[in-house]
């Protein structure tokens, strides 16, 4: 899509209190920003406390900076990106800092240092995110095919940009893991831990080993973890396939059929009922994000409803927000979003608020605050 003018980013205010509701309810706007002469690109994130946002400006001038100030609006602080990219792909909050991410053919990142310019460079790699395994770090993620099987490279960074540790692992054509073992299902923790298949313990009496067990391997420990008997396995089969659509990630959810489902934490799988039918909403890729050990997502709602059948209306179109708690696994609403015919988005949170990237289909938008 073309982006011409201003995009929007919309600030949700949604944690606290009980999220439960009878019914969908919109969010209130509170503020409005605009930037004149340049765009806002892709790349923005809140803090951990959701009280910060940076977010990135290409200048009518062509030059990228970067913005790091308050949630709701004022003065902050400007990173000239110029130099280490002019397509910065996203922007993550790690232990008071920022790390920006660049994909121009490859991915490379930059640490953000004293709040004003960049430091450490980390790069190329094929993907990275942030773990709260064992502590906050950015840990980035390199696969490469070969022949054997796969290999992926893994190395976890501490704010600023600082090396913790690297480490190899080789998956063969079987699915093992070289030199361990152990059989390779899928990773999770932000790639730092991975669910595997441990051999059963060996009786020499009967001269008999134990049925195969699930264990939790710590990969820059290089350890397994206590296993457990393995589910039945169709089951296991079905889960592990299921895991692997997001690697790396602890806690999500996906469409099964006409529901959807939880996948985590470890190796459970559940239905998600949602307060509402599923059909309500649009066939769409879901976008979600872990905040804080809960699992936000949104959906949008269909304009083409059952009213049209029944007293000839169009519903209206919103971006619906929604979050789950791992252990219950139950989807709560939160609020709703205006989302006008065409528009498209982008969203990422921290603390108490989602920051939202509405396009339109002339590119034009504002940057709006929204709360409950």
């Amino acid at each position: 899509m073309t982006r011409r003018g201003a995009f929007g980013i919309a600030l949700v205010a949604l944690l606290g209190g009980n999220p439960v509701q009878a019914a969908p309810r919109s969010l209130a706007v509170v503020g409005k920003v605009s930037v004149e002469g340049g765009v806002i690109n892709d790349a923005f994130a809140l803090d951990d406390s959701g009280r910060t946002l940076a977010w990135v400006e290409t200048t009518g001038s062509g030059s990228v900076r970067m913005h790091i100030g308050p949630a709701t609006g004022g003065r902050g602080t400007v990173v000239e990106l110029s130099d280490f990219t002019v397509t910065p792909e996203r922007i993550h909050f790690l232990g008071g800092q920022w790390i920006v991410v660049a994909s121009e053919g490859e991915r490379r990142a930059a640490a953000v240092v004293s709040g004003h310019k960049l430091g450490a460079r980390i790069g190329p790699f094929g993907d990275g995110l942030v773990s709260d395994f064992g502590g906050k770090k950015f840990v980035t993620v390199t696969e490469r095919n070969e022949a054997s099987g796969r290999r992926f490279t893994i190395a976890a960074y501490r704010p600023g940009g600082g090396l913790v540790a690297q480490k190899q692992l080789s998956v063969g054509p079987e699915g093992e893991i070289a030199g361990k073992g152990l059989g390779f299902i899928g990773f999770t923790s932000g790639y730092l831990q991975a669910l595997v298949k441990k051999p059963g313990a060996y009786n020499a009496r009967t001269d008999a080993r134990a049925p195969a067990q699930i264990a939790v391997y710590d990969v820059l420990g290089e350890k397994v973890g206590a296993g457990k008997a393995l589910p039945d396995i169709p089951r296991f089969l079905d889960f592990a396939v299921k895991r692997n659509e997001r690697p790396g990630e602890d806690l999500f959810v996906r469409r099964d059929g006409e529901g959807l489902e939880l996948v985590g934490p470890a190796d459970r799988l559940r239905a998600l009922p949602l307060p509402e039918k599923l059909t309500t909403f649009e066939p769409r890729p879901i976008v979600q994000q872990v905040v804080g050990g809960r699992l936000l997502f949104s959906l949008v709602r269909d304009p083409i409803t059952d009213d049209v059948a029944t007293v000839g209306k169009k519903g209206a179109r919103k971006l619906a927000f929604f979050s789950v708690e791992g252990g219950p696994g139950k989807a709560a609403a939160l609020g709703e979003v205006p989302l006008a015919e065409g528009d498209e988005f982008l969203w990422a949170a921290g603390g108490g608020r989602i920051a939202v990237l509405r396009k339109g289909e002339g590119g034009a938008a504002t940057l709006e605050v929204f709360q409950r």
